[in-house]
């Protein structure tokens, strides 16, 4: 369910590499004292306003979009959640992107899943839980708690994570499935592992080593990273390939998102100082100098920068 108005709003989010104190999305307008640092944190503000006035629902919860309306799905809202999470992290000092926050952590528990530390669609009764919509989650917690420091965003985040590294199975060498499903039940080809869970789970499982220091993460992060990278990587390209099934069938598609994800993943490996930051090459063949990473099949890539 891709929402091209969130990605943009990212894309928009992230160029904006420091932010004062601004107005509040909600209409009031900034004041004379509030400054952007460039044009990029000014777009993003206004965006942030289109957004509110927008694509809310009467009861004031996020739509799905501005044309049908009904609640957004935890896949909408994971997009608009990391935006607000990366706006103040970027602009940590700033009124609207605290109230932003503040709201947007309020309105995540009503997909909060009962009895298990995961979120999803329908006031968290959707079934299957997708453990992508989950990892972006966490990206999201830990960008916010990158600008706060409040161990309780740290804690759920890893709560979180937690219930990702469930989806990991051991045959054909690991990987993490994209959702829960029945072992039993579901055919060979449908019980899938995609890049698209994997890479942003090693992502945020560095992040969290980072964070804490625990080194169950990282070796977490390298295992996930290695597989992804060993089991579903077209080496002919340097992209990556969507998806194995359980019966070892590769899905061949290639995406944009899958292969920003995997350039992401590289980036906090390496950051690390673990991982080397290969494989990712422009067409004379030399490395790129990474810098950034993608967000979903078929679209636009969603920038990681910081």
């Amino acid at each position: 369910m891709k929402k091209i108005i969130a990605i943009l709003l990212s894309l928009l989010l992230f160029g904006a590499v420091g932010c004062a104190s601004g107005g509040d999305p909600s209409g009031e307008e900034p004041s004379d004292k509030d400054t952007f640092p460039n044009a990029y944190a000014q777009q993003a503000y206004e965006q942030l306003s289109l957004m509110d006035t927008y694509f809310r629902e009467d009861g004031g919860m996020l739509s799905e979009n501005s044309a049908s309306g009904g609640t957004a799905t935890l896949w909408t809202y994971g997009a608009y959640f990391t935006a607000v999470a990366k706006y103040l992290k970027v602009c940590p000092e700033n009124k609207s992107a605290a109230a932003l926050a503040d709201t947007a952590l309020e309105e995540l528990e009503w997909y909060k899943c009962e009895g298990k530390d995961a979120y999803a669609s329908d006031n968290g009764k959707e079934r299957p839980v997708f453990f992508d919509d989950n990892a972006w989650l966490v990206y999201g917690l830990l960008e916010m708690y990158a600008a706060r420091k409040d161990e309780a965003l740290l804690d759920k985040a890893e709560q979180v994570q937690a219930f990702i590294y469930s989806g990991w199975q051991e045959d054909l060498g690991g990987g993490l499935l994209w959702r829960e499903f029945d072992k039993e039940t579901t055919a060979d080809a449908d019980y899938v592992r995609n890049t698209c869970i994997n890479a942003p789970a090693a992502m945020c499982a560095a992040l969290l080593y980072k964070y804490t220091g625990e080194a169950s993460h990282l070796e977490w992060a390298e295992k996930i990273f290695a597989w992804t990278r060993n089991t579903l990587k077209n080496e002919s390209l340097g992209t990556y390939y969507d998806d194995i099934d359980r019966a070892g069938e590769i899905g061949t598609a290639q995406f944009t998102y899958n292969s920003g994800c995997m350039l992401s993943a590289a980036v906090r490996h390496h950051g690390e100082g673990r991982i080397p930051c290969r494989g990712a090459r422009d067409r004379s063949g030399q490395p790129y100098a990474v810098r950034a990473g993608g967000r979903r099949h078929g679209g636009g890539l969603r920038i990681l920068f910081g």
